[in-house]
């Protein structure tokens, strides 16, 4: 018996929120990621912000976010301007789009936020 060959995947990398500077407490927004083509989706975050802030990821079935709907836990990082605050999220769930939401629990003086995405996919 002969065992076909693992599939060969390939990993996009999108810096989906680029260096935002949050003052507020409203929600701030990530491009939108078409994720049709995803095995799986990777979200890093940073914060040097002087506030936590909140990560959210969204799914969609348009890229408008009509029916926009949270997936997964949503990811808080601690105050982040002594030392830079980083974590990451995997998710295996299928949504054709996706984008995060980031929000500040009090309003930030300083600082920004970064946000990089991971999609795996698999070659052709």
């Amino acid at each position: 018996m002969t065992i076909p060959p693992w599939p060969a995947s390939k990993t996009c990398i999108t810096h989906a929120v680029i260096d935002l500077a949050i003052t507020d407490v409203l929600d701030h927004f990530s491009i939108v990621v078409d994720a049709r083509d995803a095995l799986s989706m990777t979200f890093f975050y940073t914060s040097d912000l002087d506030q936590k802030c909140d990560f959210q990821v969204e799914g969609a079935v348009d890229e408008a976010f009509a029916e926009a709907q949270n997936i997964g836990s949503k990811m808080t990082l601690d105050d982040g301007s002594v030392t830079k605050q980083k974590d990451y999220d995997t998710l295996t769930d299928f949504w054709p789009f996706l984008r995060v939401k980031v929000t500040g629990q009090l309003a930030p003086t300083s600082g920004t936020v970064n946000v990089w995405i991971f999609k795996e996919t698999l070659t052709r």
